[in-house]
This record gives C-alpha cells, sequence and structure tokens, in this order.
C-alpha cells in the first residue's frame, strides 16, 4: 500500500543512509549544504548502519559507537543486509511517517533494495520514492518482478572513481521511470544549483496533493550498456571525495577506477551545518 502524502505545508522528511565507513553524524557533517538547500522543504533524518567498522589506518579508535560504519561488511559471499533491514524498518516504525530515502554510496545500494522490498508488498517500508547518489547494484535487488515502480533520483559523478558512472546507471535501469542526474565530479552528495534545482524539482512531485506516484511500470529509457553488479570486494564504496566540478545536464559516458574508499573519504571538509 502506498505511504498517504503529506498534509499541504508540511516539510518532506527523508531517511539519510549513509555510505560504508561513515557514519550518521558525518554524513550530517557532510550534507550540510543540502540541508540548507532543502530548507522549509524537506527534513533529513539520519540513521547509523548496524556494523561498526574498524577505523581507516591512522584514524584513533573512537568511543561510544561513533566509528565507522556499514549497513553489510565485507564477505566473500557477498552483502548479507538482513541486519541493514532490520534496523531502517525500526527506524521507519520509531520515526512515524517518512516521506522517501536519500542514500549515498552503500547507502544507495541499500535504497535500492528497498525499492525492491516495496514493490513485493513489504509493509516494513512504507516510503515513497528514493534519492540515490552514487548508488549500485546488489544482485537482491533483482528479485522483484518486473521494473521497479518506486519513482526515483539516480546521481551520479562522470569522475567519480569509487563507483564508476556506469554503476549508478545500472541501478537506475532496474526502475521503470528513472530520473537521472550527472555531475562532473566524483564522490559525494553535489548541492551546487543545478543539483539543488533538480532536487526540489524531483521532490515538488511529493508535495501538497495526493497523487499516484506508482502507476503501471514502464520499460526504462535506453541507456549505456552497465556492468554487472558489484563484487563482494567491491561493496565498500562509500567515501567522500572532493566536491568539485560543474553539473551536467545529461547522462553520459565516462570509464573510472575504483578508488580506496577510505581515503577519498578524508578528502573535503565537512559542509556547514
Amino acid at each position: 500500500m502506498a505511504a498517504a502524502p503529506p498534509p499541504r505545508g508540511r516539510e518532506l522528511r527523508l531517511l539519510c543512509l549513509h555510505g560504508y565507513g561513515q557514519n550518521a553524524e558525518r554524513f550530517r557533517a557532510r550534507t550540510g549544504a543540502l540541508r540548507k538547500a532543502l530548507r522549509g522543504r524537506a527534513q533529513l533524518l539520519y540513521l547509523d548502519a548496524p556494523h561498526r567498522l574498524p577505523p581507516a589506518e591512522g584514524e584513533p579508535e573512537r568511543e561510544g559507537g561513533a566509528g565507522p560504519r556499514g549497513w553489510w561488511p565485507e564477505s566473500e559471499a557477498g552483502p548479507e543486509p538482513g541486519e541493514a533491514l532490520r534496523a531502517v524498518a525500526a527506524a521507519l516504525a520509531a520515526l512515524g511517517p517518512v516521506d522517501g530515502l536519500l542514500g549515498f554510496s552503500q547507502g544507495a545500494a541499500l535504497a535500492g533494495l528497498l525499492c525492491a522490498l516495496r514493490e513485493r508488498g513489504d509493509g516494513r517500508f512504507p516510503f515513497r520514492f528514493a534519492l540515490l547518489v552514487a548508488g549500485f547494484p546488489v544482485a537482491e535487488a533483482a528479485a522483484a518482478a518486473g521494473p521497479l515502480r518506486v519513482p526515483s533520483l539516480h546521481v551520479y559523478g562522470e569522475a567519480d572513481r569509487v563507483i564508476p558512472a556506469a554503476e549508478s546507471r545500472a541501478l537506475a535501469e532496474r526502475f521503470a521511470q528513472p530520473a537521472l542526474l550527472a555531475h562532473a565530479g566524483g564522490h559525494f552528495v553535489p548541492a551546487a544549483a543545478a543539483q539543488r534545482a533538480a532536487y526540489l524539482g524531483f521532490l515538488r512531485r511529493f508535495e501538497g496533493s495526493a497523487e499516484d506516484e506508482l502507476g503501471p511500470p514502464r520499460s526504462p529509457p535506453a541507456a549505456p550498456r552497465a556492468s554487472d553488479s558489484r563484487s563482494a570486494a567491491s561493496l565498500r564504496g562509500c567515501g567522500e571525495g572532493p566536491a568539485s566540478g560543474q553539473a551536467a545536464a545529461a547522462a553520459g559516458g565516462g570509464k573510472a577506477r575504483p578508488g580506496d574508499p577510505r581515503d577519498t573519504d578524508r578528502g573535503s571538509p565537512p559542509s556547514a551545518p
């Protein structure tokens, strides 16, 4: 059953799923510019992933569980998202109405899986849309029959060396009517003027009066050849890199070599809150 739209005048509420090696506090700091851009339109709610990770080389161990986290750990057998699904379901139940998901990197991969479960009628996940930044597909998400009807905006960097652009386009291909937004930068959540306009335009669809966002599925538009689901070794892509470059209006090609996500996460200072 589709979640009810927010009353007119209420801010949309987005549950934010951070990348591998981050945590809710760090992701909140890194998305300060986005929160400012969405002020009065959307409230961002940040959730810690369930798996604690060892600190990166050279970083001290933190007390109180505030260190790096992941939605699932690296595994030769591939992702095991059971704990992540339970964590998100518990958060949605505790927070009350949540309109959409905002996922980054591994968090965007998890959001894609949640969209597939929602498509199959899983009542634990009553969100209405998903905003996926630097995402990639996981095999578990392919279990849904047909294209995913959840409205989605897919944002990716042409210069992303952690999650190549082709991976994000591969995730978008699993949706019936995906909106794609490319930018010229790397592995981060962009919030320049062009991206702000795209975010606000996408979110405007879910404000005010009710509408049937989950209409009949349609085949996704033709896209460049996409790669297969990421291997277990590459599921760690989740750090943030420096926010550089201008936005590109259309999705394009571009090959990128995956880098070390822990290194890229230290590449840029946090955005202002």
